[in-house]
């Protein structure tokens, strides 16, 4: 993903289209992340606990 944004966006916006892709990428990434986290209750419990200490 980072790949394709960085081709998108660095011909047009230089070192800020890298950054802006690099910075997309992670955000999806992360939300890939939660979704597995709250879709799995093992996953879910565990890091519930985590919060409620």
């Amino acid at each position: 993903m980072n790949v394709a944004l960085a081709f998108a966006l660095v011909p047009s916006f230089g070192a800020e289209g890298a950054a802006s892709a690099f910075l997309i990428a992670e955000a999806a990434i992360l939300a890939a992340y939660l979704v597995a986290i709250v879709g799995t209750l093992p996953l879910r419990s565990h890091f519930t606990q985590l919060l409620n200490r």
